[in-house]
């Protein structure tokens, strides 16, 4: 009896699916900021998980608002 390797594609193509949708918000959120003269910075945890990092002052102008 052969065994067949299930690498479960599908999940995959989830996860490679949801990616993508993530970063492509991420880049809409960085371009926009840069619009707004908000001066973005992409950081990355663990190399594998982008976000946008605005600078501190306009962070604490937004929660005083």
């Amino acid at each position: 009896m052969n065994k067949i390797l299930n690498p479960q594609l599908h999940a995959w193509w989830h996860l490679t699916a949801s990616y993508s949708i993530y970063s492509i918000s991420l880049i809409v959120m960085f371009d926009r900021s840069k619009m707004l003269g908000k001066n973005p910075k992409i950081k990355w945890i663990y190399f594998i998980l982008p976000y946008v990092e605005l600078p501190e002052d306009i962070v604490i102008k937004i929660k005083t608002l």
